[in-house]
């Protein structure tokens, strides 16, 4: 425990050390101390930053963009499927209905008053039985 202790003192302390140091420098506007050494490692630091900045750049801007657009293609695709089936079904339906339309028009052309009335005489005309017992009941004139 009193190496954890020790360790984050030592660590506290020269933080604020660094902190104090860095200001100062900041105030008179250059080094005190390793400028050519110091100079090295910022330099290193930032091309270490750039190569970062432009690795994440890459990723988000064409890995992720690239395959959020590969996936709203295969979706969008995938809609554009649903809705030719549904069009598919609907042309169908109305093929059907129109031939179903022809053919009632070709029909009540076909038949007319004329054919009408035969039909209707065919079914409701008398038997040979019926016939006969009217005509039996005319000539003796009941």
């Amino acid at each position: 425990m009193s190496a954890v202790l020790l360790f984050t003192g030592s660590c506290l302390v020269a933080f604020i050390a660094h902190a104090i140091l860095s200001a100062q420098e900041a105030h008179r506007g250059s080094r005190f101390f390793a400028t050519g050494i110091r100079r090295a490692l910022d330099h290193a630091i930032e091309s270490l930053i750039a190569w970062c900045t432009r690795k994440l750049t890459y990723v988000g801007k064409y890995i992720i963009t690239l395959s959020w657009y590969y996936s709203m293609h295969a979706f969008l695709k995938l809609i554009l499927q649903f809705l030719a089936s549904v069009y598919y079904i609907v042309e169908k339906l109305l093929h059907h209905n129109r031939s179903k339309a022809r053919r009632i028009r070709i029909e009540r052309k076909q038949s007319s008053h004329l054919t009408e009335i035969a039909d209707h005489k065919e079914k409701t005309a008398l038997s040979d039985s019926e016939k006969k017992k009217r005509k039996d009941k005319a000539l003796l004139g009941k």
